[in-house]
């Protein structure tokens, strides 16, 4: 076997004459993790589906173990042992996690499907994953951090040669990613050959042997992990330092914004008491299926809930759907951009539009188009949307790109108060910033916003104070300088149950 299993030879692909690849080479040993980092749109989910058979390359070859390979499908790339975890899940709702771990390739007995074999591997390889769900769940009962779990299945029950994991951590918990990396290491010493994408910088260093840096398209350059740093990746990335990563916190903030007292979401969540102020960052942090969704959920309309109080500016409101909480002005960001806050295969013009058609009505029916046109552009320049323009469709930008137009839709309705969750997750570290920046200006503009983030960095960079989380209910409140990270999980973990993946008030 090769001492380069897996080789990039001058690959380049173009778009209407936008270079995705351009002459990219570099080589992965056998039994070696591979960090993959760049920005959005620096070709990192271009030169994956090139490997894995879902696009086909211009120029340049791929090589594995010494011979090349031009793979025309999917399923010639996984017969070759090339398998690739998506960010975006391929998954069916409406199947059981074992016919969608072998969706494809089910076994059969004398012609029949043997599920008694699908779910007795299915069993097999849930538990060497750490999952605790029943191979026979409906994948739809699942909440993303167990759907995650079934993709990372799916990729194990095949012989896998070369392994693609592209962002396989977004929605784990701090469990399951350490019983991935488990999964990763015993791969590794298998000999598998694994490309690890992630923007997560704690991960690279501790997953990785090796990192490689795109940019624009090109082959920036492959260290070894021990000999590289935070800074000195980010400034291959981006070009340039971050300088400092979170922007100045505010000193002071203005009058309540929202009071909710005596909220509940059946026996997930119980909530006494819950103030924003405006132009206050409110963290919510926690275990994962602590109630802090159920929280943010409810508080935007996406969740039915019962509440004692419920005051936007000190005046009673009435929320019943995300129609009446955009009526009220709260504005939500949902976790899942994709499913459940952009309309892919609509316009990106389209989707910043939506939100608030209603303030660009003439006569009370007719959108000005004029007006439209100018919103949209106006959106896209204070946003920094990378667009071709405003005619291309949401589904072909960069994760980064997509979560600009879902903050782009949600701000054109001038919120007074902004719900956020995940709002970056699966965006490069520029983007990150480029983000975090946003929501600062908007608390400059009395903008109170709540965030829920996984990410506990984030949230002690981006929040003015943190609710902790556990068991439904908020166990903690902290303010600088009490908030770090060992004072949250303290918290957290001081009365919460044992997180697990099914989500149980769907």
């Amino acid at each position: 076997m090769s001492d380069n299993f897996l080789e990039f030879r001058n690959v380049s692909k173009s778009y209407g004459g936008v270079h995705a690849l351009e002459d990219v080479s570099f080589s992965v040993p056998a039994g070696h993790v591979r960090a993959l980092l760049g920005e959005n749109g620096a070709g990192k989910s271009t030169l994956i589906r090139v490997l894995a058979g879902t696009i086909g390359a211009d120029r340049g070859t791929i090589a594995l173990d010494g011979v090349e390979r031009a793979f025309a499908t999917p399923l010639e790339a996984l017969e070759a042992g090339v398998v690739t975890i998506y960010q975006e899940f391929n998954l069916v709702p409406q199947l059981t996690v074992a016919e969608n771990i072998f969706l494809g390739w089910l076994p059969t007995t004398a012609g029949w499907i043997d599920r008694g074999s699908i779910r007795a591997r299915a069993s097999e390889i849930l538990k060497r994953i750490g999952a605790t769900f029943s191979p026979d769940a409906r994948v739809g009962d699942l909440n993303v951090a167990g759907q995650q779990m079934v993709e990372i299945a799916k990729a194990l029950s095949r012989d896998v040669k070369v392994l693609l994991m592209d962002e396989p951590t977004a929605a784990l918990n701090d469990a399951e990613i350490e019983a991935l990396f488990r999964i990763i290491r015993q791969l590794r010493a298998d000999g598998v050959s694994i490309l690890y994408v992630s923007h997560r910088m704690a991960e690279i260093f501790a997953i990785a042997d090796s990192v490689t840096v795109l940019k624009d398209g090109r082959h920036v350059g492959t260290e070894p992990i021990s000999e590289v740093t935070t800074e000195s990746l980010v400034r291959m990335m981006i070009g340039r330092t971050l300088g400092e990563f979170y922007p100045p916190k505010a000193t002071d903030f203005g009058a309540p914004v929202l009071e909710i007292g005596g909220l509940s979401v059946g026996k997930a969540l119980q909530v006494e008491k819950l103030v924003l102020r405006k132009g206050e960052v409110l963290g919510i942090a926690g275990l994962e299926g602590q109630g802090q969704r159920e929280l943010v959920q409810a508080i935007s309309g996406a969740r039915s809930f019962e509440a004692d109080t419920f005051l936007i500016e000190g005046a009673p409101v009435r929320i019943r759907s995300i129609r009446d909480a955009i009526a009220a002005g709260i504005g939500y960001i949902p976790d899942d951009r994709k499913r459940d806050g952009l309309a892919l295969i609509r316009t990106s013009a389209e989707n910043l539009a939506i939100g608030s058609l209603a303030r660009r009505l003439r006569f009370g029916a007719v959108v000005s188009g004029s007006a439209e046109r100018r919103f949209v552009d106006d959106l896209v320049a204070a946003l920094r949307v990378k667009l071709s323009g405003p005619d291309q469709r949401a589904g072909d930008l960069s994760g980064g790109n997509q979560q600009k137009l879902v903050f782009g839709k949600v701000l054109g309705a001038k919120p007074k108060i902004l719900v956020m969750a995940e709002p970056t997750r699966g965006v490069d570290v520029g983007a990150k910033r480029e983000i975090y920046e946003i929501i600062r200006e908007l608390t400059r503009s009395g903008v109170g916003v709540v965030l829920l983030s996984g990410e506990l960095p984030e949230i002690l960079g981006m929040s003015d104070r943190v609710l902790v989380m556990a068991n439904g209910r908020i166990v903690a409140e902290m303010t600088d300088p009490e908030m770090s990270e060992e004072a949250i999980m303290t918290a957290a973990t001081a009365e919460a149950p044992e997180a697990g993946v099914m989500d149980d008030a769907a």
